[in-house]
């Protein structure tokens, strides 16, 4: 497993095979700040009574959405078998996320 922030140089290693490639997986994660999300009942009933506030919640809440972005070395093999990258951990704050990644992919990217 390997911490990886987002807008960092990996090798051109892919990620799960660990063989040689030029071709990059990106990986687009969203998260809304704790306290800005709304239960679907809990929407339903604001929508119903008043129905504005629904809608100002939602713009709200979209300003306070955090977002990662990250461009992961994934070969054209493992593209197509491979559709969703599964990070064990995501840490929205420090901008990381946490993978299991292959031996030749996690040495080159501590060798630097």
């Amino acid at each position: 497993m390997v911490s990886i922030r987002g807008g960092s140089q990996l090798p051109a290693i892919c990620h799960h095979c660990g063989a040689a490639t030029e071709r990059l997986k990106k990986i687009h994660l969203v998260s809304e700040a704790q306290g800005t999300a709304m239960g679907p009942l809990m929407g339903r009933l604001i929508g119903y009574f008043i129905p504005f506030l629904g809608l100002f919640h939602r713009l709200e809440s979209h300003g306070k959405s955090v977002e990662l972005q990250l461009k992961l070395p994934t070969c054209a093999r493992c593209a197509r078998r491979v559709r969703d990258v599964a990070p064990r951990y995501i840490d929205f704050e420090e901008q990381r996320i946490d993978l299991i990644v292959h031996a030749e992919f996690k040495k080159a990217l501590e060798d630097g």
